[in-house]
């Protein structure tokens, strides 16, 4: 279970009413009870919708860059430099960036070309994790609404994925 679907639990487990809170509810008369407990119903479907959406989003985006990794295609642009790989790709309405999770000492970029995910443009870089030669797979979009607050590890078909949001960017990589 992901830390966030945690957090939400931990923190409805946590809440009870006070003996103040459970007095004035016990003196309500019954349709006044009836409209809190509907009104209390609606909220919560509205907040697991939105929970439910998240996860399902994210989910997609794991799943379709794990596919994308596993073609390994190769890069249409060779460089380390992530400003001219930029220039190379103007078609992205994006400005490519620097992960901090990713340091330039640790990870060397090999390259890079055009994808997509969830149907909007992104970029496809291929790196490698100088200290144990291993090749990975970056992802990074322009971020959406549906997509704020994306932080998420998994393990899929064999394939170690993190997805995280930095710099106005959904970012995402894949590697063994």
């Amino acid at each position: 279970m992901s830390s966030f679907k945690n957090q939400i639990k931990n923190y409805y487990q946590s809440k009870e009413l006070s003996a103040s809170q459970l007095e004035r509810l016990q003196g309500k008369s019954s349709m006044s009870l009836l409209w809190s407990a509907g009104a209390g119903l609606a909220i919560s479907c509205f907040a697991l919708l939105i929970f439910f959406s998240t996860a399902k989003i994210e989910n997609q985006i794991v799943d379709e860059i794990v596919y994308n990794h596993g073609k390994n295609l190769s890069v249409e642009i060779s460089s380390s430099d992530l400003i001219k790989i930029g220039k190379a790709l103007p078609k992205l309405d994006f400005t490519l960036a620097q992960s901090s999770r990713l340091p330039p000492g640790k990870w060397k970029v090999l390259g890079a070309r055009y994808c997509s995910i969830q149907g909007k443009i992104a970029a496809q870089l291929k790196l490698e994790n100088i200290s144990n030669g291993h090749v990975y797979t970056l992802y990074q979009t322009h971020l959406t609404k549906e997509m704020k607050g994306i932080d998420h590890k998994d393990q899929v078909s064999g394939a170690s994925v993190q997805l995280w949001t930095e710099k106005g960017l959904l970012m995402g990589l894949v590697g063994p």
